[in-house]
């Protein structure tokens, strides 16, 4: 069998299970979930025998579209899958109260649209893909549609990323024509106009600033749906975007690209130190991880941030997934409803702890190992910086580290708030929440979030993965920066157990507040107002363009038609009466006419002699007064 068939069977097993498992109602989630699971297994071994794959094919006369699956794609596919797999295992148990088809299938449709995009080695047909992973998503985070909110963020991240997709259906159309479609042929771009463009789209995808809003938005889906947008998916688009185009962007763009990156990294981490909804915290410590990757690519490390979005996936999944079962066996998101849940739900408050020491980037855990990599380029880029002049450069860097100890101290927070603080919980708690079909995928992600797990050594930026995929390992030997990171997250920690440990006073006043009083604690709480400011600006101006269309198209373009429309009627309603009328008319007065001459002439020739000189004479009178006058 060709070797291409068995990817485009990879590509099409996931959306096959959703299909089939909304097809026969009956055992839907295991049907999905089954094969999910041939998916991956399928994509695993064309990995590990280093499949290698590409292919174009005629789409319209003299335009080509194509694929190509080398090894960057074909570990993230893997990764896609694997996340995936695990996210319709948990949701075997989690979504066994409403037994929803359409959601498996909803999850089926979703990861073959991010398969495809992951691919596509044509442009065009990654932009396809792209918006229709965005259609999914929105299908996903609005699946309770009944609920007002839920249909409200659907639509919010859909137009938010609309925006930035306006900005990359530009920039590949400019570059198609200036260079190549396709991917494998790109060089060096030398617009930065068109460097900008991908910049923004993938910014839009990755929920960078001013994009971020729509992130923690999401949120009201289904919580795996959650894990499954937040880890390895529709977020890591635009990290995979600029992983492929980074190398060949100007040197400009790159630089606002770490800038960006930079910011909201600190923004993510600094507005979830006052979140008070579990999910909420994670969801804006995905924005502030995102940050962190497209600062390694800002700064020219790639295969650090490859690398750390391969981690990410793991603790991030297991973090949402955590949060899933305690809000399944809780009844209640907000964490100051929560406390004292450590002796009744042990396994999950290791299994929690696990993942957010991996976030954090606690030495020994996976989160350390590729964030370093990022923290060593960016310091080196940020001393090459300096040295030409730009000495503003470090800033980048201090937000960076920084960003290290707002981690530590919003995830510590998180997890004394759920176990360790007094107990608030207002709902009883339904037994110990254990579950294996919810408790294997966290045990699982949980074991891929240690050191040991992902790296030759536990201490180094480097790990197996990436030399899979094709990147080379790299080697900080004798820096400071791991000691320095360390040291911040332990101070992060340490800070945190100061207000949350012995304070217990602290934590019952806090209980009771909606937001911290001091302009700073608002400014958190309400992430620098930055939805507020999209909303009113770029949100409305958007809605406002998208209305003036309308009407241009309502009244002029369609006003036109509908006139043009009219005016013919018109002119064929004036048209059926002239010939009725006039021709018919005419051809009428024409045939009565001929009827009188015919009659007369039928007098003239009559028998009678008398009557014929008589005519004759009339005749021969007109003719002579014709003559003389």
């Amino acid at each position: 069998m060709n070797t291409g068939v068995w990817m485009i069977l990879t590509l099409l097993l996931p959306l096959m299970g959703g299909m089939l498992a909304y097809t026969f109602r009956i055992q839907a989630a295991r049907i999905a979930t089954g094969f999910a699971f041939l998916a991956l297994a399928l994509s695993s071994l064309l990995l590990i025998n280093g499949f290698n794959w590409s292919t174009r094919f005629l789409w319209i006369p003299e335009f080509h579209l194509g694929w190509r699956v080398d090894q960057l794609a074909l570990v993230l596919c893997t990764l896609v899958l694997l996340i995936s797999f695990l996210v319709h295992l948990f949701s075997v148990k989690y979504m066994h109260v409403h037994e929803h088809p359409r959601y498996f299938l909803k999850l089926g449709f979703f990861t073959t649209a991010m398969l495809g995009l992951l691919m596509a080695d044509h442009l065009l047909l990654l932009f396809i893909f792209w918006e229709v992973v965005g259609f999914a998503s929105y299908l996903l985070i609005g699946f309770y549609h009944e609920k007002k909110e839920a249909a409200k963020s659907a639509k919010w991240a859909f137009l938010t990323n609309r925006v930035a997709d306006v900005a990359l259906l530009g920039a590949i159309l400019s570059l198609g024509f200036e260079q190549s479609f396709f991917l494998s042929e790109l060089t060096a771009i030398p617009s930065v106009w068109i460097g900008a463009g991908l910049l923004i789209g993938a910014m839009g995808k990755s929920a960078q600033l001013p994009f971020s809003g729509w992130l923690p938005r999401a949120m009201t889906g289904p919580t795996p749906v959650s894990a499954l947008i937040h880890a390895a998916t529709m977020v890591a688009a635009g990290v995979y975007l600029m992983l492929r185009v980074g190398p060949f962007l100007p040197e400009v763009v790159l630089t606002c690209a770490a800038i960006v990156g930079a910011l909201t990294a600190f923004f993510g981490a600094f507005t979830a130190v006052t979140q008070h909804d579990v999910k909420q915290v994670l969801a804006y410590s995905t924005v502030s991880q995102l940050g962190f990757m497209f600062l390694g690519i800002g700064v020219g490390a790639f295969e650090s941030s490859f690398f750390h979005l391969w981690t990410h996936a793991f603790f991030k999944a297991g973090l949402f997934l955590a949060a899933g079962v305690l809000m399944h066996h809780v009844g209640t998101q907000d964490m100051r409803q929560m406390g004292g849940l450590g002796g009744s739900m042990k396994w999950l408050m290791t299994l929690h702890v696990i993942c957010g020491m991996a976030l954090a980037g606690f030495p020994l855990f996976s989160g350390f190992m590729s964030k370093e990599g990022i923290l060593q380029a960016t310091w080196s880029w940020a001393e090459q910086q300096t040295a030409a002049g730009y000495s503003e450069a470090h800033l980048v860097s201090y937000f960076a580290f920084f960003t290290l100890f707002l981690t530590a101290w919003y995830i510590a927070r998180q997890v004394w708030m759920i176990y360790w603080t007094p107990s608030r919980t207002v709902a009883s708690v339904e037994g110990s929440g254990y579950h294996w079909q919810m408790g294997i995928p966290l045990i699982l992600l949980s074991i891929a979030s240690l050191g040991i797990v992902q790296g030759f050594h536990v201490f180094s930026s480097s790990g197996w993965v990436m030399e899979l995929a094709g990147f080379s390992l790299a080697a900080h030997a004798g820096s400071l920066i791991p000691f320095v990171s360390s040291g911040l997250v332990l101070i992060g920690f340490v800070h945190c157990y100061g207000l949350y440990g012995p304070r217990r006073f602290y934590v019952q006043h806090y209980a009771q507040s909606t937001y911290p009083p001091s302009i700073m604690g608002r400014l958190s709480y309400f992430g620098w107002y930055v939805d507020s400011l999209y909303d009113r600006v770029l949100s409305s101006g958007y809605v406002t363009v998208a209305k003036g269309l309308h009407w241009f198209d309502k009244k002029a373009v369609d006003g036109t038609v509908n006139a043009i429309g009219v005016s013919g009627v018109v002119f064929a309603k004036f048209l059926s009466l002239v010939d009725t009328y006039v021709v018919d008319g005419f051809v009428q007065l024409t045939v009565w006419i001929s009827r009188q001459v015919g009659r007369l002439a039928t007098r003239i020739q009559s028998a009678n002699v008398q009557h014929q000189i008589a005519w004759l004479i009339f005749v021969l009178i007109l003719l002579l007064v014709f003559l003389l006058f």
